[in-house]
């Protein structure tokens, strides 16, 4: 009878082997919790954005084309100068006023001086803003001033000379621009100088 008793219970004592492989599932868990590995990979495309952020050095080697601007500017103004006297390089006479000009204007603002010994003898020349004044009896009636493209010749007095051949331009001022020696000979400008003249000893 002892024998018996003792052989049944040993099968009983299987059970737990059970439990032992259920504790193997958290072993899976684990596996997962590899996975947010994949999310720091992910975090290294800020990268890319920096390397966009260099784009703004192109611009500042842009901003340097305004220094050629500056060398064309100056370049204007020289060739201004060499135009036609201005006021601040005034001639101290009319005589250095005509030698610093150009060899065309010189030899329009000659013949114009010619013109006017002609047809004024008595009258005087002086240097007054910045360009020749002609006057008769203390009053100005004549002005030349040489320009880029044209000498101008202008008409003073309290009214403005006929003008039949409508050579005159301006309003307050009238005058004629001469751009050849040949057009201080023009048919009616003799007339308009006259009348100048005229009006001149009259006022």
């Amino acid at each position: 009878m002892p024998t018996k008793k003792t052989a049944a219970k040993k099968p009983a004592a299987k059970k737990p082997a059970a439990k032992k492989a259920a504790a193997t599932k958290p072993a899976a868990k684990k596996a997962a919790a590899t996975k947010p590995a994949a999310k720091k990979a992910a975090a290294t495309k800020p990268a890319a954005k920096k390397a966009a952020a260099t784009k703004p050095a192109a611009k500042k080697a842009a901003a340097k084309k305004p220094v050629a601007k500056k060398t064309t500017t100056s370049t204007t103004t020289t060739a201004k100068k060499t135009a036609f006297p201005k006021k601040e390089d005034a001639a101290a006479s009319v005589a250095d006023y005509i030698a610093g000009l150009l060899p065309w204007q010189r030899e329009i603002v000659v013949a114009v001086e010619a013109l006017l010994k002609r047809e004024a003898p008595k009258f005087t020349g002086s240097i007054k803003w910045g360009h020749p004044v002609y006057e008769q009896n203390g009053k100005p009636f004549a002005l030349t001033r040489a320009a880029a493209k044209h000498v101008l010749f202008g008409f003073w007095g309290k009214e403005a000379p006929p003008d039949p051949r409508g050579l005159l331009e301006g309003e307050s001022l009238r005058h004629v621009k001469l751009k050849t020696v040949q057009d201080v000979a023009q048919p009616g400008l003799v007339e308009i100088l006259r009348a100048a003249i005229a009006l001149n000893k009259a006022g």
